[in-house]
This record gives structure tokens, C-alpha cells and sequence, in this order.
């Protein structure tokens, strides 16, 4: 089925639907709130996959040490192509847990058994996307 995005900035015809999903990974510090808004800290969009699953191993198996000891949260997105200002399809958010063991008596970065899970998104979470401001 041929979609058309009457909403897309740019109200062109889209393939397949189905076709080039696009779900942005990215990580972040921190996941606060106040009368200012969201505080996420340090944002970097580390990548992106056509296959959400792709980007769920990614993130839970902590490939590549996405945390790098300071991101505690990671978040994907699904963004449709070829739109200005885009919708978020789609997001899920993760908080990494077991960052640190003790080893010889001392507290220490766990690389080897840091793990994001998935958690819910917060009742009133941001509706824009992150990765594309």
C-alpha cells in the first residue's frame, strides 16, 4: 500500500509503507523535569537502523558501550523519511542497570554486564523527537 503523508512538511508520496523505517538510537545523561521542561543532559544519536529489532539488540546488549559511564538512558525513535520537521512514530526508552561491580573491594565500571532495559515512557514525555530538534 502506497502512503501519501498529508501532514509531512513536504506532502510528497512515500514508498511502501513499511519500506526505509528509519529508528534513530540515542543515548543520554540524564531524565529530569521541572518548571523549564525536559533535562536530558549530554544527547548524542549514536545511529540509526531500518529494523527496530536491530536497534533493540543494540541497545540492550550495550553494543559497542553505548553508555560510556555517563549515559544512563538511550531511547529509539522511529522517524519517517523524507519529512522536515518530523513526527515521532514511535518511541521506546531504556535505563541501563548493573553500571558498576565490585571488583578486589572496589566499585568499577561493569562493561561486561551492563545492560539497558526497557521502562515506560513518563505520563508527559516530550512528543517531538530528540534526535531531530
Amino acid at each position: 500500500m502506497v502512503k501519501i503523508d498529508r501532514n509531512s512538511s513536504i506532502g510528497y508520496k512515500l514508498k511502501e509503507e513499511g519500506e526505509n523505517n528509519m529508528y534513530f538510537v540515542t543515548t543520554f545523561e540524564e531524565l529530569s523535569y521541572d518548571e523549564y521542561g525536559w533535562d536530558f543532559g549530554d544527547v548524542r544519536t549514536v545511529g540509526y537502523f531500518e529494523d527496530i529489532e536491530e536497534a533493540r539488540i543494540r541497545i540492550t546488549e550495550n553494543v559497542c558501550d553505548l553508555c560510556e559511564t555517563i549515559y544512563h538512558y538511550a531511547i529509539i525513535e522511529k522517524i519517517l523519511p523524507n519529512s522536515l520537521y518530523p513526527n515521532v512514530e514511535l518511541q521506546e526508552l531504556y535505563k541501563v542497570k548493573n553500571i558498576t561491580k565490585i571488583e578486589n573491594g572496589k566499585e568499577v565500571y561493569n562493561i561486561d554486564g551492563l545492560r539497558y532495559e526497557k521502562i515506560d515512557l513518563p505520563e508527559n514525555f516530550i512528543e517531538h523527537s530528540i534526535v531531530i530538534g
